[in-house]
């Protein structure tokens, strides 16, 4: 997850400057510290669970979470239940008077499984909860979850059977099952809507889990944007599979895939039965298979359906065999078009074809992140100064900006943004422009190169910018063995 970009932040204050509780239809406060048999239309008479809150909320009302950590206080054990209308916002200090105000990143607010709060403390996860976020038949993408740690399910973090938004959140510390997953949707009715912005998936899994971590298996519309998914161990970081409808789609934009384990198949495994799956200026790089023919992205049909557009397959390896080309991709004949890439070991019609493609190294930064250790999460795959992918990629295959990522209120103008918050289209002044469209041409992959990467102390993981992740990362890591 990361804060939102400088330019998302100003429209979203000009949206909501002024915002006070009177232009919501209600606001429903929650803190550690609240109480079940209070108002909770204030912050002195806030709530003590963020269940209660969405039970007593009305669609269009809003639920303010006060950062801390929360279980379900009304069933212990049973997962929070979304409903449709009702956003649920986290990251407050307990003071604000005004959404603009509050700071996810400052102020820590988990959602966690853990109900005897002893996992940090070397203590089973056995009796932790089964799922903690669910998404009930019938809801619709209205429900929002935006600004949660989500973490220690015991099967699976977040279970979508409806509709549902997802925003500014990172799932980290699932262990899952060979049935569960971090985030799944496997019963949803024909047609739902799930949506993935800003979200960071992180430290899931297990050597045992051999199942999907995001698992997409309905007939359904799913975008996923900006988000990552660094060092987990497990089965697929992302499968797709049963979306037989013709319209039904998913697509992965602006995302990095990068240094997770995979114990069967490859990262990102897709199955086309239908519907259209596209990867769409993304990067997947690092990954390492021991259970399957390719650790990057494995197509398992014949059916066209799946494009891979200005995106970056590196550095992917099944076990020991060094990077090559069947490691990157494997997909039958037909079954994937490939555009405007960087392919590791890439030949033109062998076996694939794609225009724009190439297998020109993109120099990505530091693949293994300053500790030169596999899948730790402070891996930076941005572009260096050489790289191949610079100003190489094709405008005309940036997606719409159908999350309106600026809310500027336009969702049909091109995604403005890349995975860092940065301008999605950035011009090098010193690279020739080899792509495609009136310039500045877009990048492959998820990061445009406009920004000196800089060393910064702070910066645990090396992603450019200080934040939650930071803090996480040296939390994590305190008191480990170097």
């Amino acid at each position: 997850m990361n804060p939102l970009p400088r330019s998302a932040s100003l429209s979203l204050l000009a949206l909501l400057a002024g915002t006070s509780l009177a232009q919501a239809q209600r606001v429903w406060y929650v803190s550690p510290t609240g109480s079940p048999n209070t108002s909770g239309d204030s912050w002195t008479t806030a709530l003590n669970g963020i269940e209660l809150a969405i039970q007593r909320a009305q669609p269009g009302d809003r639920v303010w979470v006060r950062a801390g950590t929360y279980i379900n206080t009304q069933s212990r054990g049973a997962p929070i239940s979304m409903r449709t209308g009702v956003v649920v916002l986290g990251g407050f200090a307990g003071n604000e008077t005004n959404e603009s105000s509050r700071n996810p990143e400052a102020n820590l607010t988990t959602i966690t499984g853990d109900l005897n709060g002893d996992d940090d403390l070397g203590g089973t996860t056995a009796d932790n909860a089964n799922t903690v976020i669910d998404v009930p038949p019938g809801t619709v993408a209205t429900a929002v979850l935006d600004g949660f740690t989500i973490r220690s399910a015991r099967s699976q973090g977040i279970r979508v059977n409806g509709s549902f938004t997802l925003r500014n959140c990172t799932l980290t510390r699932h262990t899952g099952s060979f049935t569960g997953s971090v985030l799944g949707m496997a019963n949803a009715a024909l047609g739902s809507v799930l949506r993935v912005e800003n979200c960071r998936f992180i430290r899931n899994g297990s050597p045992a889990f051999a199942g999907p971590l995001v698992a997409i298996e309905s007939s359904a519309v799913v975008t996923i944007v900006n988000s990552s998914f660094l060092a987990n161990v497990g089965g697929p970081v992302i499968r797709v599979q049963n979306l037989f409808a013709s319209d039904s789609s998913f697509s992965l934009v602006n995302c990095q895939v990068v240094q997770n384990r995979i114990v069967a198949n490859a990262a990102v495994t897709l199955r086309p039965q239908g519907g259209t799956l596209a990867i769409i200026g993304s990067t997947i790089a690092g990954n390492e298979s021991t259970g399957g023919f390719a650790a990057g992205l494995s197509i398992e049909s014949t059916q066209p359906g799946v494009l891979l557009r200005n995106s970056i397959l590196w550095g992917n390896r099944v076990g020991t065999i060094p990077p090559n080309l069947s490691a990157q991709i494997q997909a039958p004949l037909g079954g994937l078009s490939v555009d405007y890439c960087r392919v590791q070991e890439w030949v033109q019609g062998q076996p694939f074809s794609g225009v724009g493609t190439s297998g020109a190294d993109p120099r990505l930064a530091d693949l293994d992140g300053p500790d030169d250790l596999f899948g730790t999460g402070d891996e930076n795959v941005r572009l260096l100064g050489d790289s191949s992918a610079i100003d190489a990629g094709n405008n005309f295959y940036v997606p719409p900006d159908v999350l309106d990522l600026d809310r500027d209120g336009n969702t049909t103008e091109p995604t403005p943004f890349d995975l860092a918050g940065g301008p999605r289209f950035l011009d090098e002044a010193s690279v020739p422009d080899t792509g495609v469209g009136t310039p500045p041409i877009v990048d492959i992959g998820a990061f445009e190169r406009g920004q000196p990467i800089e060393e910064c102390a702070a910066d645990f993981n090396n992603d450019g910018q200080v934040d939650l992740f930071d803090y996480l990362d040296f939390v994590v890591a305190f008191g480990a063995d170097c």
